[in-house]
């Protein structure tokens, strides 16, 4: 089928969009492996691993001057349900054992509560996590930073916003 649908959001408020609708990435149409080799290998060693890339939320309450996600999503963030998170992991470990999982959240532990039980949710994965958009610092705290050392052996890698 090689009909296209164009979507335009920039003058459509979608910020009441439900992001649970939005249907599972078709990842059977993706030769995955195939782009491996090739993310961000000049900022990011990758090399062995395999990634699987997820955004649980859409929007973000901050206004960073050099930040463009609330243009994009809005300031208002949409939540996922962390089943619906799960589940697209399970499938990426099945399809592809990934090992690794990038959150593209514009700030995926903005609602501090939901990120713990997330990242509890995800302990028995043992998934490398990277947050290569950032998160703020006071979202770091002993008790988050506990729970993903019980997770895994691997290294999590969190990328701290310089406008914290």
């Amino acid at each position: 089928n090689n009909q296209f649908i164009s979507i335009n959001y920039i003058h459509q408020d979608l910020t009441h969009f439900d992001v649970n609708r939005i249907p599972m990435l078709d990842w059977d149409s993706i030769d995955l492996p195939a782009y491996w080799p090739y993310l961000y290998p000049l900022t990011v060693p990758t090399r062995g691993r395999r990634i699987g890339h997820i955004q649980s939320t859409r929007g973000c309450p901050f206004h960073c001057t050099f930040c463009a996600g609330h243009i994009i999503h809005g300031h208002k963030v949409r939540y996922r349900h962390i089943d619906n998170i799960i589940e697209e992991i399970e499938y990426l470990k099945s399809k592809w054992n990934i090992n690794e999982v990038w959150f593209q959240d514009d700030n995926l532990i903005v609602n501090y509560h939901r990120g713990l039980e997330l990242f509890r949710r995800l302990n028995p994965y043992k998934l490398h996590i990277r947050l290569p958009m950032g998160i703020r610092i006071e979202n770091i705290t002993v008790e988050m930073a506990a729970i993903r050392k019980m997770s895994t052996a691997h290294a999590n890698t969190f990328f701290i916003r310089i406008s914290s």
